[in-house]
């Protein structure tokens, strides 16, 4: 799978050291970074994020980037928020019932009045 550039560094940022979806290797299906086997430096591991010339060498030799992948990292963060996010999707689907329940009788409000022109 192709992985965008702006994706993957955020979700790196945002999550914590990885790099691509899977691992490194991701990088091999994009135009940018495929052709030579390289990485971004968003996949650089932290003390080595400075350096420009870190995701330039090949992913499979290069021990500055991260070798986990992304995914993994995302779904550690979103097991140890769980609490959080069952709560955020609590709300959600309260808000949701609570706009349905709104609408029907706003429905029912306008069925019982009389628009005679």
């Amino acid at each position: 799978a192709v992985v965008s550039t702006q994706r993957s560094s955020g979700i790196n940022a945002e999550y914590g050291d990885c790099c691509g979806v899977v691992g490194p290797s991701d990088w091999s299906d994009n135009s940018v970074y495929g052709a030579n086997s390289s990485t971004p430096t968003s996949c650089c591991k932290t003390q080595y994020r400075s350096d420009s010339t870190c995701g330039n060498a090949v992913y499979s030799t290069n021990d500055k980037i991260n070798d986990s992948g992304c995914k993994t990292s995302l779904l550690n963060w979103i097991e140890s928020n769980l609490l959080y996010v069952g709560i955020f999707a609590g709300v959600i689907c309260l808000l949701q019932i609570m706009i349905l329940i709104m609408t029907s009788k706003f429905r029912t409000t306008l069925e019982d009045e009389d628009f005679s022109y």
